[in-house]
């Protein structure tokens, strides 16, 4: 998934505890692995290319000024959507939410994404980086949607994107 769909998602699953941040962080950090295990489409780094053929464990780095600038702009971009969406909906129907915790659920609900690309980036085999590998590999799903197919997988994405929205707008 990508991150604008996972902070929409931890946001509208925390719904019941955005009265409490570390609550609201524990749901959306749990939504993160539950919405990993459908199957889905990811932006493709540029910077970082998994080798499925050599284990969960193997990745060319590629720090490149144009490998990092291409996936930063897609991050940034893909983040700023989700914020947006976050921002509407505190605006239209955040009145009772504590703006920290559905900022605290967001977080949660891309946070597992930047450890992966800690683990695989610093090579720095840290046994907790090393475990949540392990986890995330096993929860996630192995049926996705080809990098190269834009326009399905935005598609088949858009409404796991707009449904939790919708739920977070007309929850209040």
């Amino acid at each position: 998934m990508t991150f604008g769909t996972h902070m929409v998602v931890a946001a509208a699953v925390a719904l019941p505890v955005l009265h409490n941040p570390a609550a609201a962080f524990a749901v959306g950090l749990a939504s993160h692995y539950v919405v990993d295990a459908i199957p889905h489409w990811d932006w493709p780094l540029k910077s970082l290319e998994k080798k499925p053929e050599e284990g969960h464990f193997a990745s060319t780095v590629n720090f490149s000024f144009g490998a990092i600038s291409i996936d930063l702009l897609r991050i940034a971009i893909d983040t700023s959507m989700g914020l947006v969406a976050l921002g509407v909906v505190y605006l239209i129907a955040g009145h009772a939410w504590s703006l920290i915790a559905l900022a605290a659920a967001a977080f949660g609900g891309i946070l597992p994404d930047g450890l992966q690309f800690l683990f695989f980036a610093t090579r720095a085999r840290s046994r907790v980086l090393e475990y949540h590998q392990r986890f995330h590999d096993a929860i996630h799903t192995d049926n996705k949607i080809p990098h190269t197919e834009y326009v399905r997988g935005v598609l088949l994405q858009a409404p796991v994107f707009l449904i939790p929205l919708a739920v977070l707008l007309f929850a209040v």
